[in-house]
């Protein structure tokens, strides 16, 4: 039995129907929203501007581990960010995978936005699907792997407690 007292899924399972009950914010209310958030940023925010988000139809580059493409959003290198990255990253169809790993100073989440795939979480591996979410406390290694052969996978994730992939302490779990 997982540590939550619960059997199967775990986490996913906890967080699909909660993030489905969401509601939806329309986009001039959100914008309000994110303007007021950045004029109570403190000084060390405001002087690290937003950084565009590209639009879907822009293609961003291929990470050079994997088919896969990845960008972060936010980070220390572009948003001054000391605990948190933001990115997304979109998995072909076919199998492709981020390598199992782990970050010994950084807790991460991963949201899964369009697509299905599996999560590996320690030594367990948990079918996701859009609108599902996994979490990864630090030090844990874990992945993903797009399961479809014909549809792409998109995720978003962070990582809390870190500002950079440096600082997280990233590492590749070595091939046994």
């Amino acid at each position: 039995m997982a540590p939550s007292g619960r059997s199967g899924n775990g986490i996913c399972a906890v967080i699909a129907p909660i993030l489905t009950s969401l509601p939806t914010i329309p986009k001039h209310e959100s914008d309000y929203l994110i303007q007021r958030a950045w004029k109570r940023a403190p000084p060390t925010t405001r002087n690290h501007p937003q950084q565009p988000i590209r639009p879907r139809s822009q293609p961003f580059p291929l990470t050079t581990q994997t088919s896969r493409r990845q960008e972060s959003w936010i980070q220390a290198a572009n948003a001054g960010a000391t605990e948190l990255v933001v990115g997304r990253t979109v998995f072909p169809p076919g199998g492709s995978s981020h390598e199992r790993h782990r970050h010994h100073s950084a807790d991460e989440f991963v949201y899964v936005v369009r697509g299905a795939g599996v999560v590996m979480n320690g030594e367990d591996e948990i079918p996701v699907r859009a609108g599902q979410m996994a979490f990864h406390p630090k030090g844990i290694w874990h992945g993903f792997r797009n399961t479809s052969d014909i549809e792409e996978t998109e995720v978003i994730w962070a990582w809390g407690g870190a500002g950079s992939r440096e600082a997280a302490g990233y590492e590749v779990k070595p091939e046994a």
